[in-house]
């Protein structure tokens, strides 16, 4: 997921990659979680380096079981 969000900013460029990453974060948390909830910070991130390091957050909480409550 993170190479994939890499690769949309490289592509797009950082604003319209941001963007765009966002529909990509909801069928990751879908598949991964069963549910299209993203943290509302996560979905708000409006540069490349926040929306990584929120993204590589929400995955850590997903592998460590955490609670994905926004």
């Amino acid at each position: 997921m993170i190479s994939h969000l890499e690769s949309l900013h490289a592509f797009y460029g950082e604003e319209p990659g941001v963007r765009i990453a966002r529909k990509h974060l909801g069928w990751y948390c879908r598949q991964l979680t069963g549910t299209a909830r993203l943290p509302a910070e996560l979905l708000g991130a409006s540069r490349a380096v926040d929306q990584l390091r929120l993204a590589t957050g929400f995955l850590d909480g997903v592998a460590d079981g955490a609670s994905l409550a926004a």
